[in-house]
């Protein structure tokens, strides 16, 4: 089943007035229905522990998660600000 990923990223003016992305938003499509998967509620909690690039970059820029199954119901959001 197909995997989608859209990334964006807000870009604003730090107190230098610099151009800086201040923050990326994330769109995980999962090609399945929610009830389809097991151990989805672990799978999920433990998401952010195991995701290495937003583990990373979040420690600078927020980023903001939503996982959305087959039928377009959002199953996930999770927000992590530096």
């Amino acid at each position: 089943d197909p995997l989608e990923v859209e990334v964006t990223c807000g870009v604003g003016r730090n107190h230098q007035n610099r151009l800086r992305v201040v923050l990326i938003s994330v769109n995980l499509k999962i090609g399945v229905m929610a009830n389809r998967i097991e151990n989805l509620d672990r799978i999920l909690s433990q998401f952010r522990d195991f995701c290495t690039v937003s583990s990373s970059i979040s420690e600078a820029i927020p980023i903001e998660i939503k996982v959305i199954d087959a039928s377009g119901d959002i199953i996930f959001t999770d927000k992590k600000a530096p």
